[in-house]
C-alpha cells in the first residue's frame, strides 16, 4: 500500500499559523474566535488543551492552517507524564510554523513563564507576532508596552473573548502569509472518518499508526484525549480526514465540565462524519457501552466499521477471529451488516485491511442505483415474500425510487404506509441491501402513499 502522509487538514496547504503561550492566556478562545467555531474546549482548568488542534482558514487572498497548542510549561525531558507529551505537541507545531502568535495575558503582565517561552522562540524571531490578550478595555492599552523587553516589538492588544482588536491581528497575520492561488487548490472532498469508542480502546494510537506520526497523545490514563483531533491522510488516491475523539463513557459516569464538553464534541463528530470506526478492546469485547455507541452511530445513518483493536494479544487471550466474529454478531444483532476488522494499533498490523474496508463502505454509502434495477429488486422481493393478507385492508406495493445518498435513501409507494409492518420493512431493507450492493452500509426506506 502506497501512503502519502500529511500532517494538516488539507494536503496542499503549506502555511501554518501556530498559537503558543503559557496556560490560561486565552489560546483556545482566540482559536475559536479566528475559526468562528467552538472546536476548542475553553475551561479555567489549567492544561485543558492537550493535543494540537488544526483548522483550515481560507479567504480570497490567503489559505492557512490555524494551530492551537497546549499551554507551555517547563517539564524535564525525562518525564513521561501526559503533561510532558503535551509539551511534545507544542514542539511539533513549532517545527512546521510559518507564523507564531505568541499570546500573553495583559492583565497579569510579564511572567517568568513568558520569558522562558520568549527564549524558546528567539531563534524564530522573524516568524513571531506578539499578542497581548485580555485587553478588555482602553485602561489596559498602555500595559502592552511592558512586553517590549521580550524583544519581539510592540504587541498587538486584543480581547479574544470580546472580539476587540481581532481585525488588527488578522491584518498583521495575512501580511506575512504567502498569497494563495485558488486555481492551484483542487482537492476532492475527503472521506471524514471518526474514531469512536469507550475510553482507552486505542483510538489515539490508531490515529498515530494510520499517519505514522505522534499526532495524538497516547497514555494508559482513560480520558487522555479531550478535544477532537483531525488529521489528513492521502492513501491509494483517496483523501481521508481522520478525527480522533474523546472516549464516550456511560451518561451516568460523565462528570461535569471538561469531560462533558469532550463527550458532546465526540457525539457531534459522529453526526458530521461519513464513516465511524467503532474501536473495541479485544480484552473486553462488546460491553453495554459499546453497543450503546454502535446504536447511536447507526441511528445517525453513518457508515460503520467495527475494529477489534489490540489483536496482538490474541494468543494471550486464547480466542480466534471466528469466535470473536460470532460473539460480536450475537451482541450486535442490529448491526449484522457492519464489517469487522482486526488490527493492532500498537504493532501497526491490519491497517491496510482497515483502509480498504473504509473505501468499500464509503463507495456503497455514496452509491446511486438505476430505477429499473430498484424496481426489479422490489418486484422480486414482494413476489417471493408477499405482505400479510390477514388484515381487513391489505398492503399493496407499487414502485420504488432512490432519492438520496449518504446514506442511500429509497421511497417506496404503497396504498397505505400505516399497513407496513416493521418486520416487512426489515425484509425489504435486507433484500435491498443484499441485491443492490449495500452489503456493508446502512440504507433508509421511506413509505409514502401513491398519489
Amino acid at each position: 500500500m502506497s501512503t502519502e502522509k500529511k500532517s494538516n487538514t488539507m494536503p496542499d496547504i503549506k502555511s501554518n499559523v501556530v498559537i503558543i503561550g503559557r496556560p490560561n492566556v486565552g489560546k483556545s478562545t482566540l482559536f475559536n474566535r479566528l475559526t468562528k467555531t467552538r472546536k476548542a474546549i475553553v475551561h479555567f482548568t489549567e492544561g485543558t488543551t492537550r493535543d494540537r488542534l488544526i483548522t483550515k482558514i481560507a479567504t480570497s487572498n490567503v489559505t492557512y492552517n490555524l494551530v492551537d497548542t497546549p499551554g507551555y510549561i517547563y517539564i524535564p525531558k525525562s518525564s513521561e507524564t501526559i503533561a510532558s507529551k503535551s509539551q511534545g505537541q507544542i514542539h511539533q507545531g513549532l517545527k512546521s510554523a510559518t507564523i507564531i502568535l505568541f499570546l500573553l495575558d495583559i492583565q497579569t503582565g510579564l511572567t517568568n513563564e513568558d520569558i522562558t517561552i520568549a527564549s524558546l522562540l528567539r531563534p524564530m524571531k522573524e516568524k513571531v507576532i506578539l499578542v497581548a490578550n485580555k485587553s478588555d478595555n482602553s485602561n489596559y492599552e498602555m500595559s502592552k508596552f511592558d512586553f517590549l523587553e521580550l524583544g519581539f516589538g510592540t504587541p498587538i492588544a486584543i480581547s479574544a473573548y470580546h472580539n476587540i482588536g481581532i481585525s488588527n491581528l488578522t491584518n498583521a497575520t495575512y501580511a506575512l502569509l504567502p498569497k494563495s492561488n485558488s486555481k492551484l487548490i483542487n482537492n476532492p472532498t475527503p472521506i471524514k472518518i471518526t474514531l469512536s469508542g469507550r475510553p482507552n480502546t486505542g483510538k489515539s494510537m490508531l490515529l498515530n499508526s494510520l499517519i505514522n506520526s505522534e499526532r495524538s497523545i497516547v497514555s494508559e490514563v482513560p480520558g487522555t484525549t479531550r478535544d477532537s483531533i483531525d488529521t489528513m491522510l492521502v492513501t491509494n488516491n483517496t483523501s481521508l480526514q481522520i478525527v480522533d475523539t474523546a472516549g464516550i463513557r456511560r451518561r451516568g459516569k460523565i462528570t461535569k465540565g471538561i469531560e462533558k464538553f469532550s463527550s458532546m464534541r465526540s457525539i457531534n463528530n459522529i453526526l458530521s462524519s461519513h464513516i465511524c470506526i467503532l474501536l473495541l478492546d479485544s480484552t473486553e469485547i462488546a460491553t453495554n457501552q459499546d453497543m450503546h455507541i454502535a446504536d447511536y452511530i447507526l441511528s445517525s445513518s453513518r457508515g460503520m466499521i467495527i475494529a477489534i483493536n489490540k489483536w496482538d494479544l490474541a494468543t494471550e487471550i486464547g480466542i480466534s477471529k471466528d469466535e470473536i466474529r460470532k460473539y460480536v454478531r450475537s451482541k450486535f444483532k442490529f448491526a449484522n451488516f457492519v464489517p469487522i476488522c482486526f488490527l493492532s494499533a500498537l504493532k501497526k498490523t491490519g491497517i491496510s485491511e482497515l483502509i480498504e474496508t473504509i473505501q468499500l463502505v464509503y463507495s456503497q454509502w455514496n452509491t446511486t442505483i438505476e430505477n429499473n434495477l430498484i424496481n426489479d429488486t422490489l418486484l422480486e422481493s414482494v413476489y417471493k415474500t408477499p405482505p400479510s393478507t390477514k388484515r381487513t385492508k391489505s398492503l399493496k406495493i407499487y414502485t420504488a425510487e432512490q432519492d438520496g445518498i449518504c446514506p442511500p435513501r429509497f421511497t417506496i409507494k404503497v396504498n397505505d404506509p400505516e399497513l407496513v409492518h416493521f418486520s416487512y420493512h426489515r425484509h425489504l431493507e435486507n433484500d435491498f441491501r443484499r441485491f443492490l450492493g449495500f452489503t456493508h452500509c446502512p440504507i433508509k426506506l421511506n413509505f409514502k402513499p401513491k398519489v
